[in-house]
């Protein structure tokens, strides 16, 4: 399957790209976080992928791509993300993961409260739901 690292790099290169030109149109503030690598090795680690400012809220996300039919492993929501999405979430703020699950086209949102709950129910896989489904213009529905 190739680099696991940038599991989520198409989606956010579309997020980037084609989303927040669009929102900043509107004056909401987006910010992509940026990793620093030198020849190939991470310098820093970052939380998650994205912090949006709009109506007067602040929304962190994480951006990851599945492959697999039968939905992704729970180790790719790495342990420092479920944190500090959640030091978000206790302040406040918006925090969740914006999944694609290619091999059915689907756009899932997953609130980092919903992600500790299948965590700690000791799950091996997030698999799709549909009452996660989303569009590329996911705050609408925030």
């Amino acid at each position: 399957m190739g680099n696991h690292a940038n599991r989520g790099m198409d989606l956010e290169k579309t997020i980037t790209h084609k989303l927040f030109p669009l929102y900043e149109q509107l004056n909401i503030f987006c910010l992509k976080i940026e990793v620093k690598q030198a020849n190939g090795v991470y310098l820093n680690k970052s939380p998650f992928d994205f912090i949006v400012y709009h109506d007067n809220r602040m929304s962190a996300f994480d951006t990851k791509n599945c492959n697999d039919p039968k939905g992704m492993a729970i180790s790719n929501f790495k342990l420092h993300q479920v944190k500090a999405l959640s030091c978000v979430e206790a302040q406040g703020g918006l925090a969740f993961f914006l999944v694609y699950f290619s091999t059915i086209g689907q756009l899932e949102l997953i609130p980092v409260s919903e992600m500790r709950d299948i965590i700690a129910s000791g799950a091996k896989k997030v698999t799709p739901d549909k009452r996660r489904k989303t569009g590329l213009d996911f705050l609408k529905i925030l």
